[in-house]
């Protein structure tokens, strides 16, 4: 990771790093409801 601005961009990195795990889990559990197996 390239951190420029005094660590500016790697804020905006996580952040939509965040948003974009968030929308994926959604997805998942959209699509495959209920509880994942212990294993997972």
């Amino acid at each position: 990771m390239v951190l420029v601005g005094g660590g500016r961009m790697h804020a905006v990195s996580e952040e939509s790093g965040r948003v974009f795990r968030e929308e994926w889990i959604a997805g998942v559990r959209k699509r495959y409801p209920g509880e994942p197996k212990p294993g997972y």
